[in-house]
């Protein structure tokens, strides 16, 4: 359990440094995807919207297992439990083996795909990053995903990082797993693929 704090720990510190420059505080226009669609029009245009009416800013509200904020919704998994909800949303499975995070990074990420590479290039200083930064479409959604690794006291941690933009937000997923609780980056896109923007 340590462990994956530890790790959660090294991400906090990857961030921090990846989100120094803060010179250009204007949000990126992301009403168009890389094909030229509309986000809402590329997913359907329904919870996002609503979301947007809801929440304005980066709160999160949690009512019995549903996990409202500006930029998206999440029923909490089968088998999980909040853990923090503070600034960012923790979520932990009770066998304590994955870890579940969603971060609203809007505020430090002006420039999404520059944002997205200070992270990698933090990560990969760090000696934690494993193969190069990835585009991944889930549910529709084109995203950024880059893999972490590290060995504590004879555990394996593992974490697959995503990137996405809803809602003129930026948001920083992360699944962490101990010795093997996610098998394959299949996994971690199912649980992404259960975040409703």
């Amino acid at each position: 359990m340590k462990k994956i704090y530890v790790l959660f720990v090294l991400l906090g510190i990857i961030l921090v440094f990846s989100s120094c420059n803060k010179e250009n505080t204007e949000i990126p226009d992301v009403s168009e995807s890389a094909s030229g669609t509309s986000m809402s029009e590329e997913e359907g245009g329904t919870a996002a919207a609503g979301n947007t009416a809801a929440l304005a800013d980066n709160s999160i509200h949690i009512q019995g297992d549903v996990v409202e904020a500006a930029a998206y919704n999440l029923e909490i998994p089968d088998g999980f439990e909040v853990k923090s909800s503070e600034d960012s949303l923790l979520l932990e499975n009770k066998k304590g083996t994955i870890q579940f995070n969603i971060m609203d990074k809007t505020d430090v990420a002006s420039d999404f795909e520059s944002y997205v590479q200070k992270t990698y290039d933090s990560a990969v200083a760090s000696g934690m990053a494993e193969g190069e930064i990835e585009d991944a479409v889930i549910k529709n959604r084109s995203m950024k995903r880059f893999a972490m690794s590290m060995t504590q006291d004879g555990e394996q941690l593992d974490s697959y990082v995503y990137f996405a933009r809803a809602n003129s937000r930026v948001i920083m997923i992360t699944l962490t797993s101990k010795d093997g609780g996610l098998e394959a980056v299949s996994a971690a896109d199912a649980f992404v693929a259960q975040i409703d923007f």
